[in-house]
């Protein structure tokens, strides 16, 4: 094998690999979810009362809410993207600007514009100008 499909099956098995690193961070939340709900459901037992329920913590249940919802989305989303990435051999930022402007059907340009006008230059000089005074001090 030549060193480009050494690279090109490494890339792949990376892009692989996030993609069900993703897909195993979800279905284990899903799970955890699935797990807490199932506790908090009440159910009586043959003297308390049913239509009381326990006391409970308000500001620890909205944490845990706040926490699965989050990690939820969080897992949902990169299973998402990685899996688009993975599909559109995708690995890099970049790659996925040349793909986009492809799939737009915008000219490819392999220089950025990295021009700043009067007012951000001086600003960049100046806070590049306090950084290195506090180095020489």
């Amino acid at each position: 094998m030549t060193d480009a499909k050494k690279e090109y099956k490494k890339r792949r098995i990376l892009q692989m690999v996030k993609f069900y690193g993703a897909a195993t961070f979800t279905l284990i939340t899903m799970r955890l979810i699935s797990k807490a709900i199932r506790v908090r459901k009440y159910v009586p037992t043959m003297f308390q009362l049913n239509y009381k329920p326990p006391p409970f913590s308000q500001r620890s249940e909205a944490m845990s809410a706040l926490t699965f919802a989050s990690a939820a989305s969080i897992g949902t989303f990169s299973t998402l993207v990685f899996g688009l990435c993975w599909a559109s051999d995708v690995s890099t930022a970049r790659e996925f600007v040349l793909k986009t402007r492809e799939f737009m059907g915008l000219p490819q340009t392999s220089d950025t514009d990295t021009s700043m006008d009067e007012e951000t230059a001086r600003l960049t000089k100046q806070l590049q100008d306090l950084l290195s005074s506090d180095k020489d001090e």
